[in-house]
């Protein structure tokens, strides 16, 4: 018998098969990502942000599984591009902070190596210098002024090396993205399909804001399924009022 994780992915499967224009293709992403299947996750919400641009649970789907395969620098500019549609979106607004620490621990790190490795080369030039063959009087004066001069290199190249910190960080940190020519800027939401209608389908549209899709599967629902008739009229009912009060505030 399967467990009931595998009859949810397998249930998504097959209504995303049904009808693949529809926005679950982000929840079939996030469970193929948890099952192992990251790279077949990337591909599906790949291709769906492209049919729903303005989508933001779909961009930090695909942040998080880039991140699951290693790809830091992906996940944090898919979760810049969701922040461009939605500022003050509190989950995007918190993944990039996430990433933006992580990737800064990251570059902190790489320097660090870099800092050693120069550190311990010096050190060794300074013992090669030291056990040299100079005349025992001038052997102190020279080597205080490799030491003098070492330091003093050393000062400047950790200068050198806080400089390119901060100035990395302040690139990572901004949120002011290039514009994208093939970026566009007016929604278009998905043209109604034959296919399965289902409650799920109903409160994906409904979440999304997509009132008239909305309208559409709960007539369709109430059709098909005369027993819920009392629920689907009063969703009916609170929907139309909120697009008349909507549209009264234009």
């Amino acid at each position: 018998m399967k467990i009931s994780y595998d009859l949810d992915l397998d249930r998504i499967k097959f209504l995303f098969s049904q009808n693949p224009d529809s926005p679950l293709f982000a929840r079939l992403g996030d469970l193929l990502g948890n099952k192992g299947m990251i790279s077949e996750g990337i591909k599906i919400c790949e291709e769906g942000i492209k049919k729903h641009r303005f989508y933001i649970s779909a961009y930090l789907t695909l942040s998080n599984l880039y991140r699951k395969n290693g790809d830091l620098e992906k996940a944090f500019q898919t979760v810049r591009n969701a922040l461009k549609i939605s500022p003050n979106c509190f989950s995007a607004v918190k993944l990039h902070e996430e990433l933006k620490k992580i990737l800064k621990e990251k570059e902190e790190k790489k320097l660090n190596i870099v800092e050693e490795k120069d550190s311990n080369e010096e050190e060794s030039e300074l013992v090669k210098l030291k056990s040299s063959n100079l005349p025992k009087d001038s052997h102190g004066a020279a080597g205080q002024y490799v030491i003098d001069k070492i330091q003093l290199d050393d000062k400047t190249e950790k200068g050198n090396n806080i400089e390119k910190i901060i100035n990395r960080l302040s690139k990572a940190g901004s949120l002011i993205i290039k514009a994208d020519p093939n970026f566009n800027k007016i929604y278009r939401p998905p043209k109604p399909s034959n296919g399965i209608i289902t409650e799920t389908l109903f409160h994906i549209y409904y979440n999304q804001g997509l009132f008239e899709e909305s309208l559409r599967i709960l007539r369709q629902l109430l059709e098909k399924n005369p027993a819920r008739s009392i629920y689907y009229r009063k969703k009916i009912k609170e929907i139309e009022e909120k697009v008349e009060l909507m549209k009264s505030l234009e």
